[in-house]
């Protein structure tokens, strides 16, 4: 059986898998369960009136970047003027 345990959303962390919304106040549609990734879900979250949820403890991304695409990995660093010449030629 899983380990679930109810927590204010405040003491959500990226990496944490949310089983269930506990507690949400208004109306709004959000999705039961499922990976929470990023500091910016979180705060989606409550501004969403979601006030507490449960998480299985047992399930947690080893880092927040899994299965997660990262961009700046992947391009280089060009500097602005360089950029500005490119985007001013024709």
């Amino acid at each position: 059986m899983p380990n679930l345990k109810r927590i204010p959303v405040t003491q959500l962390k990226p990496g944490q898998f949310v089983v269930d919304i506990s507690q949400q106040l208004g109306h709004m549609r959000v999705s039961a369960s499922g990976w929470v990734r990023t500091q910016i879900a979180i705060n989606e979250l409550i501004a969403k009136g979601i006030v507490s949820v449960v998480i299985n403890e047992e399930k947690h991304l080893k880092s927040k970047n899994d299965d997660a695409l990262s961009i700046k990995d992947n391009l280089g660093h060009v500097p602005f003027n360089q950029e500005l010449d490119a985007a001013k030629k024709p």
